[in-house]
């Protein structure tokens, strides 16, 4: 039987690191357009207690007139009026001599419990002729807005971030991100980039581990962490002549908070399990810890 491991230890980017490095420039010389930011990524985030977000719309070259850029929004599963208000309805105007114009939406902050909420985001038009309206990339014109409740049993959002990650003699061997996931559903964190495997048929860029946060008593800092994930790959593992499916379970605590955690550091202590679909007993087994900083 082949051996499977799984590494998924993190510790938070600090601030304070420096990367030097010699950088390359290249020059875009082809026609003028307008885009979305980060095209790259289907989604932005928008939590309740923001106040205003801004979306920002990008022109490759300043204009000396002002560029218009018409927008439509569909599928709101929010009321507006009630869970925000689109204070640029319609569309947006690029200043001339700028190159970027913000889409703004005041989003409504309550005291309820209740889902997420998200809206399409499309680019229709634009009132030059010289200027083109996206790339090939349809995150160029395309978004999903997305409006992530704050008011859950945990305080999860502080634990979205960027992390080094680690393996268990404190080697930093790549990079994570804990994110909301695709609903932005209350108390759940989107792990990716943590997977690190022999897997004989490698793993999907896609892989990702949800894990769930559950609160200690009223203590919204503090609590304990659930997940059971199936790992997606091609062909995970093969015995003979069955073939299993990996599954990940993940369980743990969190603390984010001065009572248990002096020093105010946002830590997760985690313990990581794999195992086969047709089995109960697991293939490999390790404690890991994802500390963020402040």
């Amino acid at each position: 039987m082949k051996r499977y491991i799984l590494k998924l230890a993190l510790l938070a980017l600090g601030t304070s690191a420096l990367v030097s490095c010699d950088e390359d420039t290249v020059t875009y010389g082809g026609q003028n357009f307008v885009s979305f930011d980060r095209v790259s990524t289907l989604r932005y985030n928008a939590f309740e207690n923001i106040g205003v977000s801004e979306i920002p719309v990008n022109l490759a070259f300043p204009k000396s007139n002002d560029v218009v850029v018409n927008f439509e929004i569909t599928n709101p599963t929010g009321v507006e009026g009630v869970d925000y208000i689109v204070l640029t309805p319609g569309s947006i105007t690029i200043p001339a001599g700028e190159t970027t114009g913000y889409i703004r939406i005041q989003i409504v902050d309550n005291d309820i419990l209740n889902d997420s909420k998200s809206m399409d985001i499309t680019l229709t038009g634009i009132n030059d002729a010289n200027v083109a309206l996206g790339l090939l990339d349809a995150n160029s014109k395309y978004k999903r807005f997305l409006i992530v409740n704050d008011d859950c049993t945990t305080n999860f959002l502080p634990f979205i971030a960027q992390y080094n990650v680690l393996d268990q003699d404190d080697i930093v061997i790549g990079t994570a991100e804990a994110d909301v996931n695709d609903n932005g559903d209350c108390n759940v964190l989107r792990l990716t980039g943590v997977l690190e495997s022999t897997f004989a048929n490698g793993t999907d860029e896609g892989v990702f581990v949800d894990v769930t946060l559950a609160p200690q008593g009223t203590n919204k800092n503090s609590g304990t962490i659930s997940s059971v994930q199936q790992l997606y790959c091609v062909e995970c593992y093969n015995d003979g002549d069955t073939n299993n499916t990996l599954i990940v379970g993940v369980a743990g605590t969190f603390s984010n908070g001065t009572v248990t955690n002096p020093n105010g550091v946002k830590q997760l202590s985690l313990n990581t399990t794999i195992y086969t679909a047709s089995s109960t007993s697991a293939l490999t087994s390790s404690s890991v810890r994802l500390r963020a900083i402040n």
